[in-house]
């Protein structure tokens, strides 16, 4: 069974949860334990996350996919397990058999 949670810097709660979506209080706790974590927007504070050290926190195995390609996928250092796609496949990290 899948658990869906959410949270987002400009949405409140209330319309989180209309969705079916259980909010969280914080993107770190919306992270911990998930097996995928989507960027669906182009907020700062998707950008500026601490995604290194939150994917620390994911399950394994995990993939965040990030529509919005917040990050340079070459660059990033993710531990074992986890990988990272951009929209379009244009930035992969840690995806075993993806073409870079």
């Amino acid at each position: 069974m899948a658990t869906f949670r959410g949270w987002d810097a400009v949405v409140a709660a209330d319309d989180i949860a209309r969705l079916e979506i259980e909010p969280m209080e914080d993107l770190a706790s919306a992270m911990a334990g998930a097996n995928l974590v989507v960027i669906a927007n182009n907020h700062p504070a998707f950008a500026e996350m601490p995604v290194e050290s939150l994917a620390d926190s994911l399950a394994r195995p995990a993939l965040i996919y990030d529509f919005w390609n917040n990050f340079e996928a070459r660059r990033l250092t993710l531990p074992g397990g986890v990988g990272y796609m951009g929209l379009g496949g244009r930035g992969v990290a840690n995806l075993p058999g993806a073409v870079v």
